[in-house]
C-alpha cells in the first residue's frame, strides 16, 4: 500500500507530506482546492507522462516521491528483474522534473519509465472520468476472467501457455529450417570440401607446426650452428690455452691460499664447480655438432609440411587448434544439413501432436470460461444494480478465434445501462459517473482475485443521489476490507464511512496560492461533513455529521 506521499515545487504545490493508511482513506475540499492535485501526483510518481509545465513557477524542478509497503513476492520480482533491493518490505519511488528531463529512481538506483510502469501494474490503479481505466482495456479482460477462475482452471491455463510455447518455438524452427534447406544444400559441397581438406592433413598435434618450424630453422642454418659448436667446445675445452686450463690454474692458486685463510678456501670450492659445468658444457657442445646433420631430402618435407600448414591456418584460423575447432563446426554443419530432411519431418509431426494437444486443452479451458463468464456476469450484474442502475446488465462476451496464445476465446465485457439499448463494449461507455459505479461494481467482484493493492477513485460519486452515494459507500466499504482506496469525494456519507479522512485546503493571498492537506481527527470531521452536507456548518447539519460518523466509530 502507499504510506507516504511527499510533493516539492510541483504545479501551485510549494512543498507537501500526506500519510496513508489502509482500508478507505477518503479525500474531501472544496472544488478547486487541489485533491486533483494530489491523485494526479501519485499517478505520476508510479509512470505517467511528466512535463516541465508542472515544475512550479520560478522553480528548477519538481520532486514527487512515494513511500509503498510491497508483498515479499513483488519484492522479489523487482530485486530479480531490476536488481534492487528491497529492505522491510519498502519501495521508495522518486521522481525528478526538471526543464529538459524526468529521472525515475526506485530505492536510489536509477530505472526507466517502462521498467516503472511494469511496476505499478501490482501497485496502483486509478479511476477518474478523464482517465482510461485498467479494466475498460479489452486486451486485460481474459486474464481477468481466468484470474477469477479455481486453482484447477489456473493450472490448466499454466500448462496450456508452456504447450503453446513449445508448439511456437518448434514452428519457429520449422520455418527456420525451410527457409536454409535449400541455400545449406547448396553449402553442403563447400562444407565438404573444406572438411576434406583439413581432414587430408592429418593433423595430430596441436603443435606440429612449431616443432616443424624448429626443425627446418635447425637445417637451413647446419653450418652455422656445427661452426658455432665446435668453436665454442674448443674456446672452453678443446685447445691447449682454454678456459677451463685458465681456471684450473687460478684454483691451484687459490688452493694455496686456501691453506692460509678458510674464506680463500671457500672460493675455490666454488670456482671447482663452475670448472666442472664448463666442462659438462663444453662435452654437451661437442656431441651436439658431432650429432648435427644435414639431410636436404628431409629439409624439402619439413617446408612442404609447413606450407600445408601454413595455408590451412589462413584459411580457417590463426593456430592448428583453431583449425581443428573449425573442422569440427563444419562437421556439424554438414551432418545438420544431411540430415535436415529427418528434423523437418519429424519436427512437422512433432507440430501435428502438439496441435491435437493444444486444441483439447483449449476446449477445456473454454468450457470453464464460459461456466466462468456466467458467474461473472451475474455477480457484476448484481453488484452494478445495488449502486442505482436498474436497468443495467453486464455480460461477458465469448467468441471463438483461431488457436492462440490464450486458448479459442477472445473475451470482451459487455453492458447495457439503458433497456431500450443494445449490450455495447464496456470501453465505450459514456457516462463518467456510470463508469465510475460500473468500475466499483467489477471491482468488488473482482476483489479477491486482483493483484493490485491500492485503487483510486476520483469523484466517483458525480452527479448522483443520496441513495446511490449511500449504495456506493457500502461497496467501497466492502472493497477496502482487501485493497488500499483512496477516494476523491464531495458525498457527506461516503466520507463518514472513511478510515482516514483527509481534507484538501487552499490558502490564497495577493502573491501566492497555498495548498495544505491535514488529517482530521473526529472533531475535525464532523465539522467538514456538516459543511459537506448544508454548505455551513450550523447545529442541524452538525448533529446530522454526528449520527453519520457515530455509525462507524
Amino acid at each position: 500500500m502507499i504510506k507516504l506521499l511527499k510533493i516539492k515545487d510541483y504545479t501551485i504545490i510549494d512543498e507537501i507530506e500526506t500519510k496513508f493508511e489502509s482500508g478507505l482513506n477518503v479525500i474531501t475540499g472544496e472544488t478547486g482546492a487541489g485533491k486533483s492535485l494530489i491523485i494526479d501526483a501519485i499517478d505520476i510518481a508510479l509512470g505517467a507522462k511528466a512535463s516541465k509545465d508542472l515544475i512550479k513557477t520560478g522553480k528548477n524542478r519538481a520532486l514527487i516521491e512515494l513511500e509503498i509497503e510491497i508483498p515479499d513476492i513483488l519484492a522479489e520480482k523487482i530485486k530479480n528483474e531490476l536488481e534492487i533491493e528491497i529492505e522491510d518490505k519498502t519501495l521508495i519511488i522518486t521522481r525528478e522534473i526538471t526543464s529538459s528531463t524526468s529521472r525515475i529512481r526506485a530505492n536510489g538506483i536509477l530505472i526507466s519509465q517502462n521498467e516503472l510502469l511494469e511496476i505499478r501494474k501490482n501497485i496502483l490503479d486509478i479511476h477518474s472520468q478523464h482517465q482510461t481505466y485498467t479494466y475498460l482495456q479489452p486486451k486485460t479482460h481474459i486474464m481477468l476472467l481466468d484470474n477469477f477462475g479455481d486453482t484447477d482452471h489456473k493450472k490448466n491455463l499454466i500448462e496450456y501457455k508452456n504447450l503453446f510455447k513449445e508448439y511456437q518455438n518448434s514452428i519457429q524452427k520449422l520455418q527456420s529450417l525451410k527457409e536454409t534447406e535449400e541455400k545449406s544444400k547448396q553449402q553442403a559441397d563447400f562444407l565438404k570440401f573444406q572438411i576434406d581438406e583439413i581432414t587430408s592433413a592429418e593433423i595430430n598435434d596441436i603443435h606440429e607446426f612449431e616443432n616443424l618450424t624448429t626443425k627446418v630453422n635447425t637445417l637451413a642454418n647446419f653450418q652455422e650452428l656445427q661452426s658455432t659448436s665446435y668453436k665454442t667446445y674448443e674456446a672452453i675445452n678443446g685447445t691447449d690455452d682454454n678456459i677451463v686450463d685458465s681456471l684450473e690454474k687460478i684454483k691451484s692458486y687459490l688452493d694455496k691460499a686456501g691453506n692460509i685463510d678458510e674464506q680463500i678456501k671457500e672460493i675455490s670450492k666454488n670456482l671447482e664447480e663452475t670448472i666442472l659445468n664448463l666442462k659438462e658444457t663444453a662435452r654437451e657442445l661437442r656431441n651436439y655438432a658431432e650429432n648435427l646433420e644435414y639431410d636436404e631430402e628431409m629439409l624439402n618435407q619439413y617446408q612442404l609440411r609447413l606450407e600445408i600448414l601454413s595455408k590451412l591456418k589462413r584459411k580457417y584460423g590463426g593456430s592448428l587448434e583453431e583449425v581443428l575447432n573449425s573442422l569440427s563446426k563444419f562437421e556439424e554443419e554438414y551432418n545438420f544439413i544431411e540430415n535436415s530432411e529427418e528434423i523437418i519431418n519429424e519436427l512437422e509431426q512433432k507440430i501435428i501432436i502438439y496441435k491435437e494437444e493444444l486444441k483439447k486443452l483449449a476446449q477445456i479451458i473454454s468450457q470453464t470460461r464460459k461456466n466462468l463468464a456466467q458467474n461473472l456476469s451475474n455477480m457484476v450484474t448484481k453488484s452494478i444494480k445495488n449502486l442505482e442502475m436498474p436497468y443495467a446488465e453486464f455480460k461477458v462476451q465469448i467468441e471463438e478465434v483461431p488457436i492462440g496464445q490464450n486458448g479459442i476465446d477472445n473475451i470482451e465485457f459487455m453492458i447495457i445501462t439503458n433497456p431500450t439499448e443494445s449490450f455495447k463494449p464496456l470501453v465505450k461507455i459514456a457516462s463518467g459517473g456510470e463508469i465510475s459505479r460500473i468500475m466499483l461494481a467489477i471491482k468488488t467482484v473482482f476483489a479477491n482475485s486482483d493483484d493490485i493493492m491500492c485503487v483510486i477513485f476520483d469523484e466517483i460519486d458525480t452527479g448522483i443521489s443520496g441513495k446511490t452515494s449511500q449504495a456506493i459507500a457500502a461497496e467501497l466499504n466492502t472493497l477496502s476490507k482487501t485493497h488500499q482506496i483512496l477516494c476523491i469525494t464531495h458525498q457527506p456519507i461516503i466520507a463518514s464511512i472513511a478510515d482516514v479522512h483527509l481534507h484538501v485546503s487552499k490558502m490564497q493571498n495577493e502573491t501566492k496560492f497555498e495548498i495544505h492537506i491535514q488529517k482530521l481527527d473526529r472533531h475535525e470531521r464532523e465539522k467538514v461533513i456538516s459543511k459537506m452536507l448544508s454548505g455551513t456548518e450550523n447545529e442541524e447539519s452538525l448533529q446530522l455529521a454526528k449520527e453519520l460518523l457515530a455509525r462507524n466509530y
